[in-house]
């Protein structure tokens, strides 16, 4: 699996098209023999509901703009800490060329720092 980074909405998207397939297969006894954290249903129609029940909170989620803002501004918050990740490293080899250049050495280092920013020597 590759890494991905999964919202509430999503999870509950995914298990509830999990539930309802196994309902559409065979009903409440479906969902109640292929699932095991799901509470127990003994009828269809508590299975309906509970199906319903989480479809309204998906609904919910979706709807409410300040849970689509935050999600959406956690998504950047991500993208900008990986930016932020790379900048560190390009910072952390020119600080190496500079302690280089100031030792005045050729070295191994200095070639492959400058190499990793894009620097030819």
């Amino acid at each position: 699996m590759t890494s991905q980074t999964y919202t509430t909405e999503d999870l509950l998207r995914c298990y509830h098209g999990d539930l309802d397939y196994a309902y559409r297969s065979g009903g409440s006894t479906q969902v109640n023999h292929y699932s095991s954290g799901t509470p127990y249903f003994h009828n269809d129609d508590e299975a309906q509901e509970y199906l319903s029940a989480i479809k309204s909170v998906i609904e919910q989620s979706y709807n409410n703009p300040r849970a689509r803002s935050l999600s959406i501004l956690l998504e950047q918050e991500r993208e900008d800490y990986r930016v932020l990740c790379e900048q560190a490293d390009k910072l952390k080899s020119l600080l190496d060329i500079a302690r280089c250049m100031l030792n005045r050495r050729d070295s191994e280092l200095l070639t492959h720092h400058a190499k990793v920013i894009g620097i030819n020597l």
